[in-house]
Formats: structure tokens, C-alpha cells, sequence
């Protein structure tokens, strides 16, 4: 009786600390602490647990009952593992990564591949745009020759007139042919003469000069049409029908329009132009 007695208080201290053990785990559990040590990996556990076993053993009283716990009634306590934290620099990438499909790395490699590519593509055909359109020929009056003067007492003057223009071909892939070229003088918006060319032409790249003879150009220089200094202002204007022959390009014509500006006539035949003769051309 005394062993049984002794034996059952023991039982009693020991489920009393066993469930004080396993609340304090719980807590523990709930509220981990990575800085302390398991709580079931201490010398003091160890022997807790050895006595349970010792305990658990099956005892035999004086009326041949065993006494005891059932072998599975005491279960260990798992062991508590601190977790593993991994760091930014540790953490493989996207692309990176074996365990993960390189498609959307492929799929927007391509996509900056292709887009890249259309850029290039639509720089290369603008420059080649620019580069190979027909620019129109730069015209400039350099000089204006009258010949053959007749006066007459009613204030009408004919004469000849020789233009010199200068004409610079600016495009570096194609040749112009000049044809029907036709300079023409108006006073306001009447016509008064012309002359006329056959043909030029122009190289790539090509400056030259070209002899326009207006022939019979007859002024009436009355004193209505003069202006302050006693000067009658005419106008001068160019046509012409070219051929554009062009490198690596279909060749084809154009209608060519310039507008030459003033020139001031004095009944001496004193010409003067207005400006720097420079002629305002157009294609159509």
C-alpha cells in the first residue's frame, strides 16, 4: 500500500509538470522566439522523458493488477526546428530560376527584338524617302541684257532682252531634263512677251547657265505705270516641263513653275531687279 501510495503521488507530480510542460510549449508554439533555444532539446526534458518511460512500465499490486499508463499514452513532443530565412540576394530571378518556364522572358525578348527591328526598318525608309525624292532646281537670275532700244514719242519702248540664269540641279541620284521652258513678262497680271527654249539639261549634282532671248518686248511707259522714281515694275516668270531620271527610282515628268520676282524699268533701259533674283520654284 505504501509503494502504491508512493507510486500515485508521483503520478500526480509528474502529470502536474507534464502539463505545465505542455502549455508552456503551446505558448511557445504560438509565440516562437528564435533567439531561445527548443524548449525539448534541454538536459532537463531528457530526463522527464526517461521517467515517463521508466513510469509507463507496467506495475503489479498485491492482487496481481497491473497498474500503469498504456504504452501509447505518453507521446513525444516534436522537436522545434528554427525556420530558414532566405535573403533578396539568395532569391533566384524570374529568368534565372530552373524550377520555372523561361517563356515570358523569351516572349518579351522577342517582342524588344521586333520592335527594334520595325524602327530601324522605318528610319532606313525615311532616310531612303529623303535621299531619293526630286528636289526642285535652284534658279536664280544673274543677269539681264537689253538690246535693239526703239523710243517712241508716245512713250512706247521695244527692245530685246538676253536673261542669263543660273541653275543648280541639288539632287544626287537624279538627272533633269529641261523641255517647253518659257519665260514670260507681265506687268501686273498682263502678259506682255516671252521666250522661249527647246531644251536643257542637267547632271547630277550639276550647276549651269542657261540664255533666255525675249525678242520684241514692247512697254508702254506711261506715267500712270511709273512709280515714285520714274520706274515702270514688271515681272518675270519661268515655266518649264522636266524629266526627273532617276537612280533606283521609276523616272517620270513634272511641271516646273518659278516665280522670278520684280525687275524696275527705266525709260533709258535701265533694268534693276527687285531683290536677289532669286526665283521661287515649285513642282507639280
Amino acid at each position: 500500500m505504501v509503494r502504491e501510495k508512493s507510486l500515485t503521488a508521483q503520478l500526480v507530480q509528474l502529470s502536474v509538470s507534464l502539463i505545465t510542460t505542455m502549455l508552456v510549449t503551446i505558448t511557445e508554439k504560438e509565440k516562437p522566439n528564435f533567439h531561445q533555444s527548443p524548449p525539448f532539446s534541454s538536459p532537463s526534458s531528457s530526463s522527464n522523458l526517461q521517467l515517463l518511460s521508466y513510469l509507463a512500465m507496467p506495475v503489479r499490486n498485491q492482487n496481481g493488477v497491473v497498474m500503469g499508463f498504456p504504452a501509447d499514452y505518453f507521446e513525444t513532443p516534436p522537436r522545434y526546428e528554427e525556420p530558414t530565412i532566405t535573403t533578396a540576394a539568395e532569391r533566384p530571378l524570374p529568368c534565372n530560376n530552373a524550377d520555372e518556364k523561361p517563356h515570358p522572358c523569351v516572349k518579351w525578348l522577342i517582342l524588344t527584338l521586333f520592335v527594334i527591328t520595325m524602327i530601324f526598318f522605318m528610319l532606313a525608309f525615311s532616310g531612303f524617302y529623303l535621299t531619293y525624292q526630286n528636289k526642285a532646281p535652284y534658279i536664280r537670275i544673274e543677269s539681264i541684257t537689253p538690246s535693239n532700244i526703239n523710243a517712241s514719242p508716245n512713250t512706247t519702248i521695244s527692245s530685246n532682252w538676253r536673261l542669263t540664269f543660273s541653275v543648280d540641279n541639288p539632287n544626287k541620284f537624279a538627272s533633269i531634263h529641261y523641255k517647253k521652258i518659257q519665260v514670260s513678262v507681265f506687268y501686273k497680271d498682263k502678259h506682255l512677251s516671252s521666250g522661249n527654249v527647246d531644251y536643257f539639261y542637267q547632271d547630277e549634282k550639276e550647276e549651269g547657265r542657261m540664255n533666255v532671248d525675249i525678242l520684241g518686248l514692247v512697254m508702254n511707259m506711261e506715267k500712270e505705270k511709273m512709280n515714285e522714281a520714274y520706274e515702270m515694275v514688271v515681272s518675270l516668270k519661268l515655266d518649264a516641263v522636266v524629266w526627273f531620271e532617276t537612280k533606283f527610282m521609276k523616272n517620270h515628268w513634272q511641271l516646273l513653275e518659278a516665280n522670278c520676282g520684280d525687275v524696275k524699268v527705266r525709260p533709258s533701259m535701265n533694268l534693276t531687279l527687285d531683290g536677289s533674283g532669286r526665283c521661287n520654284t515649285n513642282l507639280q
